[in-house]
């Protein structure tokens, strides 16, 4: 809504929802005495369960919304290189753009409001936007009233840019008013939409990367929460068909974990062009991994290692 844009209101955190209290507890001798200040409060943190945990959200199907091919791909697109999202896969992230809707401002339109306690964040599909900040007045004016807000320009945001993730994942109040630099197209994200789809995606793909890493047999003498902490940090990586993912002669410094798909290695012999050969020395399918030997003997890689079919690779440095 484009509604009370032009006025100026102050930024902030809003206050978070009190679920439940709790006091601490205070010594028996400071309880007794009847001079004894109050006891303090202490804030509960309360979380909504997901999953199975919760019927409601597991039972729980997006909107679908109507865009051109064109929106879509440009949703994706952005979507893919947003580190908010960066783990996700092209099926999430197609999900996730198939449930925003994409919705138009004409040059100058408010598109949030400085202080408004929305739920949404925004992604430019096409156009750009300015982000402005009030102060909120100090002192009198001439007449004596108070001063009005001064506007300060922040910054321009272009094309596949996402903004207002804060107010959607954490009910903070808008810190600054954005506005449409020319016409924009923006497809929007609810918090309903990502809790939902991007946490429920997140949770999956995370399980199915553990189970993976489980089976590896270099790994097998790792602890569960070892396990869980690798698998958060791995980083995902879709390979082309033919994309090559390490060579041979280069050093090895990382290590992959082939999540779908299969790679195919090969080794080249021989001294010079002439006598050069190249022959395929093994695959490594789904749930398979390349790399470690040189790695951990520090050495150089031994063999090239290019994708198959599509090959989602998980990968670990050396730590």
């Amino acid at each position: 809504s484009s509604s009370g844009c032009s006025g100026s209101s102050s930024s902030g955190v809003s206050e978070g929802e009190m679920l439940e209290d709790e006091w601490e507890e205070d010594p028996p001798s400071r309880r007794s005495s009847p001079h004894a200040p109050p006891p303090r409060r202490r804030p509960a943190v309360s979380a909504e369960a997901h999953g199975a945990w919760n019927p409601r959200l597991a039972a729980w199907r997006p909107e679908t919304f109507e865009k051109s091919t064109s929106q879509r791909g440009r949703l994706v697109e952005a979507l893919a290189v947003c580190p908010l999202l960066e783990k996700l896969e092209g099926e999430a992230l197609e999900a996730i753009a198939g449930a925003m809707p994409v919705e138009t401002y004409e040059d100058g339109q408010c598109i949030v409001k400085q202080g408004s306690p929305d739920d949404h964040a925004f992604v430019i599909v096409s156009g750009s936007a300015e982000a402005w900040q009030d102060d909120g007045g100090d002192g009198g004016s001439a007449a004596g009233g108070a001063a009005p807000p001064r506007r300060r320009f922040v910054r321009r945001m272009q094309e596949g840019r996402l903004f207002g993730e804060m107010a959607m994942l954490w009910s903070m109040r808008r810190t600054a008013s954005v506005f449409a630099k020319g016409r924009c197209e923006l497809g929007k994200l609810t918090r309903e939409v990502y809790q939902n789809l991007v946490a429920h995606h997140m949770r999956s793909q995370r399980d199915r990367r553990e189970k993976i890493l489980r089976k590896v047999p270099l790994l097998e003498t790792l602890s569960d929460a070892q396990i869980e902490q690798l698998a958060d940090t791995v980083k995902v990586r879709v390979v082309a068909p033919g994309e090559t993912v390490i060579r041979q002669g280069d050093k090895g410094h990382e290590v992959f974990f082939v999540l779908a798909g299969e790679c195919v290695a090969t080794a080249e012999t021989g001294t010079d062009s002439e006598s050069m050969d190249t022959q395929e020395i093994g695959r490594y399918p789904k749930g398979t991994m390349f790399g470690e030997q040189a790695l951990l003997e520090r050495r150089r890689q031994a063999a090239t290692v290019a994708a198959a079919p599509l090959a989602p690779c998980a990968e670990g440095g050396e730590q």
